[in-house]
């Protein structure tokens, strides 16, 4: 119950308390295993297959990103989502952070129309996600601009959306 607690955040007997709560609901099964308790979800339970959908949701938005990023011509050099969301602990007021390198030997006139591209990809992102983007676009022959915290938490974090991984991409910023 200990380990269950921490990972909820709250006391070991807030956490038996809710775990009673949901084994009255049928939602859980809880099952004495030596000096443990092992707590099982009730699969056949209806709230248990939407929570797991709702589970399913972020790889859901993940590959919308994907599939949407793919019609972007020519492709990134990387595209990758980094910060809460990329860690799992985004909240209603976050927002998501996506970077995108450029892919080079575009001239002027093309790069501002790649840059309108990126600008839809991020409003349909924002769509998907149900939350704003704030996207980090940046050449890849300046990668000197990522370093320090962020560079720090793009090597941390990244999820790769399209093109190469921006730890590669980027190399040591």
């Amino acid at each position: 119950m200990r380990a269950l607690a921490h990972l909820a955040r709250v006391s070991p007997n807030q956490a038996a308390l809710v775990i009673d709560q949901l084994d009255d609901l049928g939602l859980v099964h809880r099952q004495q295993a030596g000096r443990s308790l092992l707590v099982t979800l009730v699969d056949e339970s209806p709230v248990i297959a939407a929570l797991r959908r709702v589970a399913d949701l972020r790889s859901e938005t993940l590959r919308r990103w994907q599939e949407r990023a793919r019609r972007l011509t020519p492709p990134p050099a990387s595209m990758a989502v980094y910060g809460s969301w990329a860690r799992g602990e985004a909240r209603s007021d976050s927002d998501i952070d996506i970077m995108i390198v450029l892919p080079s030997g575009l001239d002027d006139t093309a790069e501002d129309a790649y840059r309108e591209q990126v600008a839809d990809w991020c409003a349909h992102a924002s769509r998907v996600a149900g939350l704003p983007v704030s996207p980090l676009v940046i050449n890849s022959h300046d990668s000197g601009s990522v370093s320090g915290e962020l560079w720090d938490n793009i090597r941390r974090d990244a999820e790769l959306i399209a093109g190469g991984d921006p730890r590669t991409v980027l190399g040591a910023a």
